[in-house]
């Protein structure tokens, strides 16, 4: 928390420096006060991209029909491509676009969760903040919530240099993406042999043999044993019975 309140610290000095020291960062900034109070006196081009907006209605005039792009409002197919795609495609479009970028980031956040190291979770998380950071800007000045800057929007405003940076960037969000997934099917399939492992002894001890249990019909010897003793002793003590009586000679052993 400590870091984040002194790099907050650090921003708004610099932010504030430079609208003192740049003239025409504080020209933009002046700009916006005035389309705060007054809207009519905005800034030029945040006029015609707020006039594009509202020409657009629910569902726009229709791809291709813009009027805005060909003359009043400026560097319409950068800074204010989505000023274009909502007086084309209405609101219903610019909530759609909208919508996209907001999956986009998810998306990022899920890959930053699900990195495999370190390294390319803060890789994904780097990438993703960087990437709504523009879109949040740009549609932020399209819409007048903020003074005016230079920033395009990702995939849409044309520039070789943005959208170049912008696919590499997607493709090395991917790449984490999927090399996630292939850490977690790894990950599985350790677990399923790690689980047939365990359960083979398990199975070698239910298939091992029976031991062959005594024929009910037969005897059991031990029981046998058990009844011999048991009529020798007997046998026995009659026999000394007798001799005590007649005078017999003891048994010696068993017959």
């Amino acid at each position: 928390m400590r870091q984040f309140t002194i790099a907050g610290l650090i921003g708004t000095a610099a932010f504030l420096l430079i609208i003192f020291t740049l003239p025409h960062a504080r020209e933009r900034v002046d700009s916006y006060t005035t389309t705060i109070q007054d809207p009519t006196q905005a800034h030029w081009q945040v006029q015609q991209s707020l006039i594009a907006l509202g020409s657009g209605g629910w569902f726009g005039v229709g791809l291709g029909r813009s009027t805005q792009k060909f003359g009043p409002l400026p560097v319409a197919h950068t800074d204010g491509v989505f000023a274009v795609a909502g007086e084309e495609l209405g609101l219903m479009g610019t909530l759609f676009i909208i919508g996209l970028f907001v999956m986009l980031i998810w998306r990022g956040l899920v890959t930053a969760k699900n990195a495999r190291d370190s390294y390319g979770a803060l890789l994904a998380m780097g990438l993703t903040c960087w990437m709504a950071y523009q879109a949040l800007i740009n549609l932020a000045v399209i819409t007048a919530v903020m003074p005016f800057t230079g920033m395009p929007l990702p995939f849409l405003s044309y520039g070789g240099t943005s959208f170049t940076i912008s696919i590499i960037g997607m493709a090395i969000l991917l790449n984490i993406s999927r090399d996630a997934a292939m850490s977690r099917e790894a990950r599985r399939q350790e677990l399923r042999q790690q689980d047939t492992l365990r359960a083979e002894p398990a199975q070698r001890v239910r298939e091992r043999p029976a031991t062959p249990t005594a024929d009910p019909s037969e005897p059991d010897p031990t029981l046998v044993a058990m009844h011999m003793d048991t009529e020798f002793n007997l046998e026995a003590i009659d026999m000394r019975r007798r001799n005590r009586r007649g005078n017999l000679p003891r048994p010696s052993g068993r017959d």
